[in-house]
């Protein structure tokens, strides 16, 4: 027992001694000395940050310049339109609301429903969002049905095929802003479900009230405030409260 508690004490000299070797070295050195090493070490981490910054930049620009490329490359295609020869006249009518969407695609002749999109603002509803909104919006239709012991499939589709309608006109229409637009999709989407109709009618508010205050500051949607002018944040509306732009 009394080797051990030995050896601990012999190894904390040694550990003590060796500390205060190092402390002593580090104060006998020359201030100037000590301020040089810092600048040197300054020095390197400097450079070092400019070289992953450079190594950034060159990353940066590749991308982008790939990306160039691939657009000219493969420039956005419309895709073919489903044909109107189904017997019913409503089926027929929701076609061609799909058709009018404006699907695209930068991959002619894909299955891959994320390739095929339409342009909001200036982001994509792929094809594949919208497949999940139409069944979530089907799926709902069928519980109704279920429920009142009535078939609704064709007041349902005849409804879809209205706010369908009604989101590709707001789509097309260029006087409203890509930020209205995008920020009426968000507002109208929950989970896989998207109110096509209700997205429509707020991005038709959001423009009827800018223009009633000449498209300037911010008017609110239902959760965030958006700019009449297009080019500022989009604002949540607590936080536009607070900053006083409503």
């Amino acid at each position: 027992m009394k080797n051990k508690f030995l050896l601990i004490a012999v190894s904390f000299l040694v550990l003590s001694s060796t500390a205060c070797s190092g402390l002593n070295a580090l104060s006998g050195r020359n201030k100037n000395d000590v301020n040089e090493w810092i600048a040197k070490k300054n020095l390197e981490q400097a450079n070092e940050d400019k070289l992953a910054k450079d190594r950034q930049t060159e990353r940066d620009r590749k991308i982008e310049t790939e990306q160039r490329n691939f657009y000219l490359t493969h420039p956005e295609m419309p895709i073919p339109k489903m044909p109107l020869d189904s017997k019913s006249s409503v089926d027929n009518a929701f076609r061609n609301a799909l058709n009018n969407f404006g699907f695209v695609t930068r991959y002619p002749g894909s299955q891959d429903p994320n390739q095929v999109y339409v342009k909001v603002g200036g982001s994509m509803l792929t094809m594949l969002r919208v497949q999940l909104a139409l069944s979530a919006y089907g799926e709902e239709c069928r519980r109704a049905s279920a429920y009142t012991g009535h078939d609704y499939k064709n007041e349902c589709l005849a409804s879809l095929t209205r706010d369908i309608s009604a989101f590709s006109e707001m789509l097309k229409n260029d006087d409203i802003p890509d930020k209205t637009k995008l920020a009426a999709l968000g507002e109208a989407s929950y989970a896989n479900n998207i109110d096509f109709g209700y997205a429509a009618r707020l991005a038709k508010m959001h423009f009827k009230l800018c223009q009633q205050r000449g498209n300037q500051g911010y008017v609110e949607m239902v959760t965030v405030a958006v700019p009449c002018n297009g080019q500022s944040d989009v604002l949540n509306i607590y936080a536009a409260r607070e900053m006083g732009f409503l």
